[in-house]
């Protein structure tokens, strides 16, 4: 209980620099180019690129502009695909260790473990929440609220 009390949230000092993205069903270069399309649509994307091998794209975000994980994975299901996976990587410069949640505009994200004491400023976690993850992959997480953070949607960080 009194290490409970020791975990802190933070509010949106983190920055997501980028993200890398597995998509089911890309299957040649007019459905990559398909996605590549949808995801540079979006405001806060500097730069996509996309590799047909092995079905991921790799995100660079603008910096300073609000990134929504919701937003990115509705545009790949606007090209007509699935997220198999999102991993980000976050700019972690004024969350402190013991940090279990920060928000970032409408999002909240809550670590499945907090921050360690020697946490680098930038590090990439695994995002799990609904549509980022095929549904049987998402069961196998307890996903509950563990923080005092309050946003629209919530989004919980797997170390990788």
């Amino acid at each position: 209980m009194f290490f409970m009390a020791l975990l802190t949230t933070v509010s949106g000092r983190a920055q997501i620099l980028q993200a890398e993205v597995g998509v089911n069903g890309l299957t040649c270069s007019q459905c990559s180019r398909s996605v590549e399309m949808e995801l540079r649509k979006l405001p806060f994307v500097q730069k996509v690129d996309m590799n047909l091998e092995h079905t991921t794209g790799v995100v660079l975000f603008k910096s300073g502009h609000r990134v929504s994980v919701e937003e990115l994975a509705r545009a790949i299901v606007n090209a007509g695909f699935s997220t198999r996976f999102v991993r980000m990587t976050f700019d972690f410069k004024t969350i402190h260790p013991g940090t279990e949640c920060f928000t970032i505009g409408q999002d909240v994200f809550y670590f499945l473990k907090p921050l360690s004491a020697q946490h680098s400023e930038q590090m990439t976690f695994q995002v799990i929440g609904k549509g980022l993850l095929p549904d049987k992959a998402l069961r196998q997480f307890a996903l509950k609220p563990l923080g005092d953070c309050r946003a629209k949607e919530k989004f919980y960080l797997k170390a990788i």
